[in-house]
């Protein structure tokens, strides 16, 4: 067994130059180390010299971590072990461990290491020190970014001898390198002896210790070590052990509940004494190994550890590494899943990823499998309608794109639509500051593609382009300024952008006044609506903001699924198709109606002088309806849309009734089109059918006691007229009964009601009715 060493502090003034060895494959600031010996004069050491070592730790950028500032810097653990000696595959003193800097205790001023040089002295033992190759190993931990690091830099050095040791040390016990075994118990050879090869370190015990005895191990024919050594190596690491795998029914002679007179705190505590189990093998599932992922986040699988401990809680940790030893490696804690979805690993790089389990007795196994897997850099396939598109990009193009530092060329990015040759199917495209790019004429304006905008696109059929680059951070800063925004949508997943949350646009939403889609769906947070379907990848934008903001998409968390109102509009037969879209819209929200019981699924159509069907939209569970107005597009001889002062034509469709209903807007507000503009307008549908039903405008309304009104029936039918408050609440039942063909009047006293809004409701089978009501007092 190897002395334990003594340590002392001494300030050397030699320099080192920092050497950035270590890795750091998902951050910009994780941990590097440089750790260094000098070497002495005659290349080794004796029995009572110092051993100077110097260790430098900073982040990729260069900047230092200095051990003392570990709450700014967010160094949470530095330790020092020292192994040694290793003697040609014979044996291996054990480690041992010095505990610099801790969370719990916080940085030890007296510990001998000096936190702005970086400088530690190991004082050897003048006696009985046993000469062969020592090595020096710090384990580094930092937590950065809510991920944690580990580094394990270490250093050779030799105590009387020059020559280095031959050894094939792995310095952990390690059964699962590609090269020998596929699970920890997993032996291919007959010879226990050959497993010194791998096996000439152990965690705390040298190989003399852990063998204990290589006849029990034949003689019984063992073939799985973990039954007596399921705690590392160590057969002391915890109380009860299966002493029958060894030593079957003849033990010593003598009855297994006396074995504690000999081995009492060594192999056995009590028999009856819980004995805890360590999770046991499983196998990873996926990225498989060798796989190369398309795109990130990559998700990690692997199959569930079985246990026998009853309610014992498994918990699962992904460390990922850059060489299938991993003597550096990041962990990601994954709980209780058997899956992770991690981001920003580095693109066509090779890693190496493994699951350690834990359970709640501390007792931990590796899933015995390191499977290589690399990630490719991602494309985004956009997908072009025939007409006019709004599109964006979450992916940075490839350097060949890029003439500019500012963004991608225009002209090279619509070269990808091209069919061949003689046919590039683009019209024209157009930015948000109305600038454009026309092939045909050979026209451009457009600087450079800035990849926080969206881009207006018009095409002569339907076409498809995969755009190769590096995806965009979803949360990457967009600013907008305030009024109208082009904006690119940079998350691979979708948000919702339903009412009330508005989940999309969350992070400014006091910001946001209206927000529309390239099909002219909107939301106004103002209003509480929105018809917008949930965002998603490849579409751009508008977005209208009260004074300049930044955005940045919500995480996925936030992610909800498809909009209602759209699976609705799509699995119900409509009376009016909407019409094709083009490079301008306004928005129209009908608010309130009068003259009918509206239903889900009515429909509104907006026309223009000649009849046209401009827009249309459909009633929701809050009877109200948004309605994108196209405008006429200029780049056409057909008149496909309205002119810009031209007044709305408006048209309801009574889906129950199928029936087609005059409008009148009884808005102050003449609706007329503009461009970009929003209007919040109430109407009224005339409900006289060619069948002869008619009701009346109440009179008087607004009124103080008491109004009227006529109504007509075509036909006998039993009717029910009902006066109801803004909450639902029935307040009056003016007649319920029925009534023959004819024409009628029904009044309503509200001398004993208090001042507000009403409701008065006529059913007559097929024939319905509502209408609001103002009593003044």
């Amino acid at each position: 067994m190897c002395p334990k060493f003594s340590f002392e502090i001494k300030l050397l003034c030699s320099i080192c130059i920092l050497a950035l060895l270590m890795f750091n494959p998902l951050s910009a600031q994780a941990v590097i180390a440089d750790l260094s010996v000098e070497i002495p004069e005659g290349g080794h050491y004796d029995a009572g010299d110092r051993v100077p070592l110097t260790l430098l730790i900073v982040d990729e950028e260069g900047n230092e971590l200095r051990i003392d500032q570990f709450e700014d810097n967010g160094l949470r653990v530095l330790e020092l072990w020292v192994s040694g000696p290793r003697q040609d595959y014979l044996s291996v003193g054990q480690y041992i461990e010095f505990v610099i800097l801790s969370t719990r205790n916080g940085f030890n001023e007296n510990a001998g290491f000096d936190p702005e040089s970086g400088e530690i002295e190991i004082t050897l033992p003048r006696n009985n020190l046993v000469g062969g190759t020592y090595s020096a190993i710090f384990e580094i931990e930092r937590r950065h970014e809510n991920r944690t690091y580990n580094i394990f830099p270490y250093v050779d050095f030799q105590v009387g001898q020059d020559r280095e040791t031959i050894t094939q040390s792995i310095r952990y016990l390690n059964c699962t390198s590609e090269e020998c075994h596929e699970a920890p118990s997993y032996h291919e050879t007959e010879d226990l002896t050959n497993c010194i090869i791998c096996h000439t370190h152990d965690y705390r015990y040298p190989w003399d210790d852990i063998m204990h005895s290589l006849r029990e191990h034949q003689n019984n024919n063992v073939e799985d070590c973990t039954d007596c050594h399921r705690a590392n190596a160590d057969i002391d690491e915890y109380g009860f052990t299966a002493c029958t795998s060894c030593h079957a029914d003849r033990g010593h002679g003598h009855q297994y509940n006396t074995c504690n007179n000999c081995h009492w705190g060594e192999i056995y505590r009590w028999h009856n004494e819980f004995s805890p189990t360590g999770p046991r093998s499983f196998d990873l599932i996926s990225p498989e190994n060798r796989e190369q992922v398309i795109g990130q986040p990559v998700r990690f699988e692997w199959e569930e550890s079985g246990n026998n401990d009853e309610g014992d809680i498994i918990s699962y940790e992904l460390r990922l590494g850059l060489d299938s030893r991993f003597r550096n490696y990041i962990s990601f804690d994954a709980g209780e899943n058997t899956s992770i979805e991690i981001e920003g690993i580095d693109y066509n790089r090779n890693y190496y990823w493994r699951i350690r389990a834990s359970d709640l007795n501390q007792l931990t196994r590796n899933s015995g499998q390191n499977w290589r897997f690399s990630v490719a850099v991602p494309g985004q396939t956009l997908n072009l309608r025939e007409g006019w598109n709004l599109t964006s990009l979450n992916t940075s193009p490839v350097e060949e794109f890029w003439l500019r530092e500012d963004g991608p060329d225009v002209e090279l990015l619509i070269e990808l639509l091209r069919i061949d040759e003689e046919n590039l199917p683009v019209e024209i495209v157009k930015d948000e500051q109305g600038r454009f790019y026309v092939p045909g004429f050979e026209f451009n304006n457009i600087p450079f593609w800035d990849l926080t905008d969206g881009y207006r696109i018009k095409t002569t059929s339907e076409l498809e382009v995969t755009v190769e680059g590096d995806l965009i951070p979803a949360d990457t800063d967009i600013h907008l300024g305030a009024g109208w925004n082009l904006i690119a949508y940079y998350p691979v997943y979708e948000l919702s952008a339903e009412a009330p949350n508005f989940d999309v646009l969350s992070p400014i939403i006091e910001h946001v006044q209206i927000a529309k889609d390239g099909e002219g769906n909107f939301l106004i947070p103002e209003q509480d609506f929105s018809n917008m379907p949930d965002w998603s990848p490849g579409n751009a934008y508008q977005v209208y903001v009260g004074e300049d903001v930044v955005l940045n998409y919500p995480n996925e968390n936030n992610a909800l699924t498809g909009h209602k109102l759209v699976e609705k509009e799509k699995k119900e037969k409509l009376h009016w198709k909407k019409p094709e879209s083009t490079d301008q819209n306004m928005s129209l929200l009908i608010k309130d109606i009068d003259g009918l019981i509206t239903e889900k699924g009515d429909q509104i159509a907006v026309m223009n002088y000649k009849g046209k069907i401009t827009g249309v939209g459909i009633i929701d569970e809050k009877g109200q309806c948004g309605i994108s107005v196209w405008g006429d597009d200029k780049s056409t001889e057909l008149i496909d849309g309205m002119k810009t002062g031209e007044r709305l034509k408006l048209k309801y469709w009574d889906a129950d009734k199928n029936a087609e209903n005059k409008v009148k807007v009884i808005s102050d507000k003449i609706l007329k089109y503009k461009k970009d503009d929003f209007i919040a307008a109430e109407i009224s549908v005339e409900s006289q059918t060619q069948d002869g039903f008619f009701v009346s405008p109440a009179y008087q309304n607004p009124f103080n006691a008491v109004t009227r009104i006529d109504y007509q029936l075509p036909e006998k039918a039993n009717l029910k007229i009902t006066v109801s408050d803004v909450s639902g609440k029935t307040i009056a039942i003016l007649l319920d009964g029925r009534q023959e063909t004819g024409s009628y009047q029904t009044v309503w006293n509200a001398v004993d009601s208090p001042s507000g809004l009403y409701f008065v409701r006529l059913d007559a089978g097929i024939y319905n009715h509502v209408q609001k009501v103002m009593l003044l007092k």
